[in-house]
Formats: C-alpha cells, structure tokens, sequence
C-alpha cells in the first residue's frame, strides 16, 4: 500500500485514480449501511452501545454522502416547512405556531416596509 501522503498526492493529480478513489468510497458507505443492520440485529449489545455505533455511522454516512445520507429540509411547498417533508401551518400548536412566529420576528428587518428577508451569512461555528 502506498503512504497516505501518497495516495493524497494522487487524488489531486490524477482523474483516473481520483474517479476509482471515489467508486470505492461509495462502496465503503453501502458496506456501512449493511453493518448497521447487523449491529441493529445483534443479540446480547448494549442498546445503548447499540445506538452509540449505529449513530457514528449515520453521521459519517450524512457527511460523506449528504444527498443520499443527510438530512433533508424542505422549506414551502403548501405553506410548510419541516425536515424531510413538509407541515401545513394548520397542523401546527399553538406553541409550535409561537416558535414559528418568535423564529420569523427575529429574521425580519427592522422597517416593516422591506419586502425581503436579509439573508444570514454562515459561520464557521459548529
């Protein structure tokens, strides 16, 4: 095997070797998924020991592979938002519908009179 520094080099100069590099990490995130099943089955585990694998699998799975993996949030579509999908406002609480509204003061400028929402810049903070 070749020393990492190496193999790095590589992926950098080299299309053929980066296109095999990416094929094989593929195959490694579908090798993933089936140990999660095998952990999720395994007699005698902790659940929590369980849980602890499982979830550093789900969350390299969504880094390394975020279209497939990663979380989705649908913003709109029928006036909703949420995670994977979207909710109609009607199916919200009422404390959920406060959160909403706190949310959306928050995001609104100052002058009332502005029709736009000033976009957030990202950090680097995590």
């Amino acid at each position: 095997m070749p020393h990492e520094s190496t193999a790095r080099r590589w992926l950098l100069r080299e299309p053929e070797f980066r296109a095999l590099y990416v094929e094989a990490r593929k195959v490694v995130v579908e090798m993933w998924v089936d140990e999660i099943i095998e952990i999720a089955d395994r007699d005698g585990l902790d659940p929590l020991d369980k849980r602890v694998r499982i979830d550093v699998r789900r969350w390299i799975m969504s880094k390394v592979s975020p279209q497939r993996f990663g979380d989705k949030i649908v913003v709109g579509g029928n006036g909703g938002l949420g995670i994977g999908g979207s909710v109609s406002l009607s199916d919200l609480s009422d404390e959920q519908l406060a959160a909403l509204e706190a949310l959306a003061a928050l995001r609104l400028p100052a002058d009332e009179g502005k029709a736009a929402v000033e976009p957030v810049e990202p950090t680097d903070e995590a």
